[in-house]
């Protein structure tokens, strides 16, 4: 998930212009659930990525199971938004997901001209997909 945080520049701006009954007032509105000032919430930057040159690790990582090698700088753009909101499980999910979505009809069939390009797939989030059962005996038709 991402996290915000009060940029403590401008809450202090607003400390230095007004005076304490206008700060005790925003003080009471924010306790009984006002929301901030949105000049005063910046969003926090994931802090568990290790960079390695332009890419972090976790995203190798994804990038090297991926059968599909195209667009490596825009699927990384995604993936730091997705790191954003789901943070360390993200790439267990990949894995996992990919590891069934291989085995399927629409990644074999055509050579795997059916893969999804890695932006794609994290665009749709196709990692949340559920595996489709298929079908174990074949109805007979009646004649």
């Amino acid at each position: 998930m991402a996290k915000y945080k009060i940029d403590p520049q401008e809450f202090f701006n607003f400390v230095a212009k007004n005076d304490k009954e206008e700060i005790l007032k925003m003080a009471i509105l924010m306790v009984n659930g006002a929301t901030f000032p949105d000049k005063w919430i910046t969003k926090e930057k994931a802090k568990s990525k290790k960079s390695l040159g332009n890419y972090t690790e976790d995203f190798l990582s994804f990038w090297k199971f991926y059968p599909k090698k195209v667009g490596k700088g825009a699927a990384f753009a995604v993936w730091n938004d997705l790191w954003e909101d789901i943070g360390l499980i993200l790439l267990e999910q990949c894995t996992t997901a990919i590891g069934w979505q291989m085995d399927s009809d629409q990644w074999i069939k055509d050579d795997g001209q059916f893969i999804p390009n890695p932006e794609t797939y994290l665009r749709q989030r196709r990692f949340e997909d559920e595996p489709t059962s298929k079908p174990t005996t074949k109805i007979a038709k009646a004649y």
